[in-house]
This record gives C-alpha cells, sequence and structure tokens, in this order.
C-alpha cells in the first residue's frame, strides 16, 4: 500500500465513524428542518434536534460548548481536522445523494429522521473498508 492510500483509508475511517456518529445523533434527538444547524445560536445544546448538516458538524466536534467565535467573529475552539472531516462527510453525503444541496434534501417536508440515518450509514458503507 503507497502512503497515498493508507492517507486515504485513513481518512475515510474518520469520515465513517462521523457518519455513523451523526446517524445516531439524529436518531436520538430527531430531525431539525427549516432553517439553521439546530434551533438557537451557534452553539449545539445536546439534546436539541439537527439537521442532517448540524449532525455532521457536531459528530465531527463542531458547535459544541468549546466551538464559538471572538469578538471579532473569527471562529475559534475547533481544530482544521475536525473542520475537514466535517466537510468531507458533508460531500460524501452530497456524493451519495447525487446532490450539492443537502440542506435542501434534509428540509424535505415529510423528511423523517429514520430516512436521514439510514443515508448517513449508507453513505458509510459507501465508503468501504475496514470498520
Amino acid at each position: 500500500m503507497t502512503a497515498r492510500a493508507g492517507a486515504v483509508d485513513e481518512l475515510h475511517a474518520e469520515v465513517r465513524v462521523v457518519l455513523d456518529a451523526a446517524a445516531e445523533l439524529v436518531e436520538r434527538v430527531g430531525l431539525w428542518q427549516g432553517g439553521g444547524y439546530w434551533p438557537g445560536s451557534w452553539v449545539y445544546c445536546d439534546g436539541d434536534p439537527v439537521c442532517t448538516v448540524g449532525a455532521l458538524y457536531v459528530a465531527a466536534g463542531l458547535g459544541g460548548p468549546d466551538f464559538a467565535t471572538d469578538e471579532v467573529g473569527n471562529v475559534v475552539g475547533c481544530t482544521a481536522r475536525s473542520v475537514m472531516t466535517a466537510v468531507d462527510a458533508w460531500s460524501a453525503v452530497q456524493r451519495h445523494l447525487g446532490t450539492d444541496a443537502v440542506h435542501v434534501w434534509s428540509d424535505t417536508p415529510g423528511r423523517t429522521a429514520t430516512e436521514v440515518a439510514a443515508v448517513l450509514r449508507a453513505t458509510a458503507e459507501q465508503l468501504g473498508g475496514a470498520r
């Protein structure tokens, strides 16, 4: 295996963990629809419902109590790795659904948390590899 292939496998493993955790989260707290990642502010409060993208962010370590903005609006309290993992998970869901508008898909009237969780898990499976 080349170094590049190993790095891709490692990234896919991280993204699968985020996708699975996001599926568990949306099943546990419910699906938020109609604007924003979750109710209220930038900071996610455990137990609040989440949209599909919000679930990915929370599962990647973004949006929690350590995630905030400083006095001039710069995002603080997260790592570049967690941001990139969330973006890669979001991109994988886009590819799986065949759309660049996951938020529109997630906000479709009648969409359920069960459907969202199933798509997140199917996306993780599509990435393959050992789990």
